[in-house]
């Protein structure tokens, strides 16, 4: 899947550039069109959106930038997944934050979005996300009334608990 489906153009932690030829990928990928953003956390809204900043700009702006060329948008994790930001946003945090799908429509961004929650999130639900929306077209996706998969979500967590068999072993 990694070596002939995925193609990982700018990852700030994976990427093996760095600078402005990190900066360069992203400009092109994004201008492109067609991709799969993966945000990862929370959107920090606060002090006008430099509560992250990135490459000398706000955060926020960097997920507008490459929110619109998007084909889909996985908000992973469970801060960027819940609309309220999860504990990044939980009071006295003043960093505003709140959850990427909330913050899209706010700032008048319609792409679809895909929750996958976790803290962290896992690895294996991701890689799931990421092949259907490559095989599928995103309207496709069976996803819940919360934007989460159906096939990962559609079930209590206690049914699809990698430890269930501990369970019922007692």
């Amino acid at each position: 899947v990694v070596l002939e489906l995925l193609s990982l153009n700018y990852s700030e932690t994976l990427s093996a550039a760095a600078g402005w030829s990190m900066e360069e990928a992203k400009e092109q990928t994004i201008e492109s069109g067609n991709y799969v953003l993966v945000y990862e956390g929370a959107v920090l809204e606060g002090w006008g959106g430099q509560a992250l900043r990135v490459a000398d700009k706000p955060g926020t702006e960097h997920l507008i930038e490459a929110a619109k060329n998007a084909k889909t948008v996985v908000a992973l994790g469970s801060c960027g997944s819940q609309l309220n930001g999860g504990w990044m946003g939980a009071h006295p945090n003043s960093s505003d934050a709140l959850g990427v799908e909330q913050f899209l429509k706010k700032s008048g961004i319609e792409v679809p979005v895909v929750n996958i929650p976790g803290c962290p999130a896992n690895p294996e639900w991701l890689v799931s996300v990421l092949v259907d929306v490559i095989m599928l077209d995103s309207k496709q996706l069976k996803l819940t009334s919360d934007n989460k998969p159906e096939g990962i979500f559609g079930q209590t967590i206690h049914d699809n608990c990698e430890r269930r068999g501990h369970f019922e072993n007692g």
